[in-house]
């Protein structure tokens, strides 16, 4: 695959999201395949196919949040899903609920000052 060919990672995404859910079961919330979504999400980003990218990053997040739900919602794939969300709504000019997202990855990722080095 070379660089670029988009149309090849899709591809690529879609069978291990199909995988995954083989594996893991059609309606399962499971981690892997959230980060399908949110890899695919992240191709349709980079091709400047916002509201796809969106809608991935929405699903993959809320795919997280469940599989997460045992650590109150702080886990690093919750944090990219927030940001990458929060990257395609600022390009879109919606900067109101862009920050919001932002800001909320940026809790997420936030490190203790009593555990800085």
């Amino acid at each position: 695959m070379q660089a670029g060919d988009f149309t090849k990672a899709v591809e690529h995404f879609d069978t291990s999201m199909e995988i995954e859910k083989a594996v893991h079961g059609e309606t399962e919330d499971h981690p892997n395949i959230a980060r399908s979504y949110h890899n695919k999400a992240w191709v349709s980003e980079l091709t400047g196919q916002l509201t796809d990218a969106l809608t991935g990053y929405e699903k993959a997040l809320k795919m997280a949040r469940i599989s997460y739900e045992n650590l109150q919602g702080k886990h690093p794939d919750i944090a990219k899903s927030l940001f990458r969300i929060g990257e395609c709504l600022r390009k879109q000019q919606d900067l109101e609920k862009a920050q919001e997202n932002l800001r909320q990855a940026k809790n997420l990722i936030k490190v203790p000052k009593s555990s800085q080095v």
